[in-house]
């Protein structure tokens, strides 16, 4: 059961409540229709939020929508349920390490793209069978566009640090470092 007050009113909605906000999954606040915002103000009092906390709580509010109440267990962070995607030898993890490193990139307030990625990486992990820590992810978020990025810094350090890199990956840091290199040559020279 979570711990938060927010994600903890999802027990009390109706599966027709569920199924409105599931259809706003990806989707901005604004965006959202009359049934899935009568189902998401009914377990969430605004209580003067700022309107950016607010399109966060519904966007993992909506994404926990997405399993039913007897899937939501054993939940793990967000990096291990992609760490397994990569491990699961039917997955590219070229493309995933791709898409992480996007969101990795991209603030939440500057555009509603970040909730769409998130989905569609929270989307894979429901289809391989995990469930991700939807209190310790909401709390990434909330602070994800703090100045230090230390969120974005942690969940690269935990991700990238367990994943072997994909061949393409490894090519292309290969070129990184001899560019860096000849670069410090022309430095030393002039």
């Amino acid at each position: 059961m979570s711990k938060n007050p927010y994600l903890q009113g999802l027990d009390r909605l109706s599966d027709a409540q569920r199924a409105g906000l599931k259809r706003c999954v990806g989707k901005p606040l604004c965006e959202a229709d009359a049934r899935a915002l009568s189902a998401f103000y009914s377990i969430v009092h605004y209580d003067n939020l700022p309107l950016w906390k607010v399109e966060i709580i519904f966007a993992v509010v909506a994404m926990t929508c997405l399993w039913r109440a007897e899937e939501r267990k054993n939940p793990r962070s967000f990096i291990d349920c992609l760490t397994r995607l990569v491990s699961d030898e039917q997955v590219k993890s070229e493309g995933l390490n791709g898409r992480l490193r996007e969101l990795l990139d991209t603030a939440w307030h500057e555009t509603d793209f970040l909730n769409l990625k998130l989905y569609r990486l929270v989307r894979r992990i429901k289809t391989n069978g995990d469930y991700p820590d939807f209190d310790e992810l909401l709390k990434d978020l909330l602070r994800w566009d703090h100045q230090s990025k230390y969120i974005q810094l942690r969940w690269a350090r935990e991700f990238f640090g367990r994943v072997k890199p994909a061949e393409s990956d490894t090519d292309e840091q290969e070129a990184n470092e001899a560019s860096d290199m000849q670069e410090e040559e022309t430095d030393d020279a002039v």
